[in-house]
């Protein structure tokens, strides 16, 4: 199965650049390092998780190479992104479901992909995705739902992947920050940290208003947080608390970010690294504070 993935675009999953911010940062602070995932094929963090996910189904042997079985998943884009770009090396059909009041380049570009886009209607909750991938399973028993809420594929990634690289980068780490959708960074970061650093922070970014860990979420405009549900794969044990986070200091960190740091990221990556810049203030000098980007902003040019 493994030659199935050389010489391909899915080769180049991980490995992503880890940067410290400087112009952000003022010299009283922790310093701030950020994992920029929009370097991996596919453009975000949820590459790895795809690739991940579709890799175990194949040795499982629920997934047959060339076989144009169909896979379906409820997405907001970015684990879409990566499913398209593996089904479309390995011969699978694609059907995914994100809710209509997301990114519409993410849209376009999975259907450039070839993938079959459904939207579902948003104004019903945050997990009207989910619900309408149960819906189309009920019709279509034969799809395959590698589901990345219940897959431990998905902090298996984080796990390996990221949360190593990035211990594996660092001799001091004192607190991490992350946003939480399917809870699979959060997780498996937040293991590999915990695993090497045991003193340190680990911390959800929710949109305010949302209680990510308690599962409850209110309408908002950070895509890929608090899904209005506690995702079966959450390692909770590894989370200290969660920080709450405006849309309007998420899009603004967004700005700044491009201004001053030339970095032009997502608006989960604005809140990820607003949070990380407050406590990193509250730690002061000495202290490291870990966060990732998920994406560019490449997608998300309506919020700049």
């Amino acid at each position: 199965m493994e030659k199935e993935f050389r010489n391909t675009v899915i080769d180049y999953v991980g490995n992503t650049p880890l940067i410290q911010l400087r112009r952000v940062v003022s010299e009283d602070m922790a310093d701030v390092y950020v994992k920029l995932e929009e370097f991996n094929a596919g453009g975000s963090v949820k590459s790895r998780v795809a690739i991940q996910m579709i890799r175990e189904a194949q040795e499982k042997g629920v997934l047959v190479p060339n076989s144009r079985q169909t896979i379906i998943e409820p997405t907001g884009g970015n684990t879409g992104i990566g499913l398209a770009m593996a089904a479309s090396i390995l011969g699978y059909n694609l059907i995914l479901v994100i809710p209509d009041n997301y990114s519409k380049e993410k849209i376009r570009m999975l259907e450039a992909y070839g993938a079959k886009v459904y939207l579902s209607d948003s104004s019903t909750g945050n997990d009207s995705h989910i619900r309408l991938v149960n819906e189309i399973l009920n019709e279509h028993p034969e799809y395959i739902w590698l589901d990345q809420l219940s897959n431990m594929g998905n902090v298996e990634a984080h796990y390996r992947g990221t949360g190593k690289e990035i211990v594996s980068a660092l001799e001091q780490i004192d607190c991490f920050v992350a946003g939480m959708g399917s809870s699979g960074t959060i997780s498996g970061v937040g293991k590999a940290i915990r695993e090497k650093f045991s003193n340190a922070n680990i911390v959800v970014v929710q949109p305010k208003g949302c209680q990510s860990l308690e599962g409850n979420s209110v309408p908002h405009k950070i895509q890929g947080l608090s899904i209005g549900m506690i995702p079966p794969i959450l390692q909770g044990e590894v989370i200290d608390n969660a920080i709450d986070i405006t849309y309007e200091e998420a899009n603004g960190m967004m700005k700044q970010l491009a201004c001053k740091e030339g970095l032009l990221v997502g608006i989960s990556a604005g809140a990820n690294i607003c949070i990380a810049l407050k406590f990193a203030k509250e730690l002061g000098r000495g202290k490291v504070v870990v966060t990732v980007a998920p994406d560019s902003g490449r997608s998300y040019l309506e919020h700049y």
